[in-house]
């Protein structure tokens, strides 16, 4: 029964490797993709009933990360194919801003 039941893991792994493939939806469906839950300090808020992610999330991850304690100081929060919540502190006052390639 243990065999049978691994077999069938392993054809479904292929079944999806090969259906992932040759489908671009099907890629799209597996594969998640990261998604912007805030941007400028100003949540994302269909974003995140979407992911079902809470405001609470972001706060932990800005606490954990950076130490940050609003959501104004946040420039990017973004929620990753892994499922991590990545943040990108917004520029702090007083830091000198990064001059843009030409």
């Amino acid at each position: 029964n243990a065999l049978l039941l691994v077999a069938t893991f392993v054809a479904l792994d292929v079944a999806l490797s090969i259906l992932e493939l040759k489908s671009p939806l099907a890629r799209r469906v597996l594969n998640s993709t990261p998604m912007i839950l805030v941007e400028n300090g100003r949540l994302m808020t269909e974003r995140m009933r979407r992911a079902r992610i809470t405001q609470d999330n972001i706060h932990e991850s800005a606490r954990r990360l950076h130490g940050l304690e609003r959501i104004d100081q946040i420039k990017f929060a973004i929620l990753e194919a892994t499922g991590e919540i990545t943040i990108v502190p917004a520029a702090r006052a007083g830091m000198i801003a990064p001059v843009p390639a030409a």
